[in-house]
C-alpha cells in the first residue's frame, strides 16, 4: 500500500533525508521485511490497522478478519521482533517500522520535489 505523502506531516523529513538503502538497514524494518516474505503483504495492512486503532478488535474490523486471526498474527510478530506492539512504545515502534517500509516501498524517499512530494505507486 503506498504511503499518502500528504498525511505524513513531520515525518516528511525522513522521506527527504533517508535513502531506500538506509531505511533497509533499520533492524525493525529488516525484521518486518523477513516476516512479510513469509506471511505475505497483508501482514503490513494488519499491523497498520493495529497501530492506527490501538485495538485488536477494531483492527480486525478494519481489515475484515476475525479478532483471533489478528491476535495470532500480532503475537507471532511480537515473538519474532522481540517487542510488544500492544504497549505504547512498542506500538510507536511498529508504526515507525510500517511507515518507513511504506516510504521505501512507495519510492516517496526519492520523489521529493522542493517542499512538495509526488505520490508514487510502489514498485511491486
Amino acid at each position: 500500500m503506498p504511503l499518502d505523502v500528504a498525511t505524513v506531516g513531520g515525518y516528511g523529513i525522513l522521506a527527504r533525508e533517508l535513502s531506500t538503502e538506509r531505511i533497509g538497514e533499520i533492524p525493525d524494518v529488516q525484521g518486518l521485511d523477513r516476516l512479510v516474505e513469509v506471511e505475505g503483504p497483508e501482514l503490513v495492512r494488519i499491523l497498520d490497522a493495529v497501530v492506527a486503532t490501538g485495538s485488536m478488535r477494531q483492527a480486525a474490523e478494519r481489515v475484515c478478519l476475525h479478532h483471533n486471526s489478528v491476535v495470532r498474527r500480532v503475537a507471532m510478530v511480537e515473538c519474532h521482533l522481540g517487542f510488544e506492539i500492544t504497549e505504547p512504545y512498542g506500538r510507536n515502534r511498529m508504526f515507525m517500522a510500517v511507515m518507513l517500509r511504506r516510504l521505501r516501498d512507495s519510492a516517496a524517499v526519492v520523489a521529493g520535489v522542493g517542499e512538495e512530494w509526488l505520490p508514487v505507486e510502489p514498485s511491486g
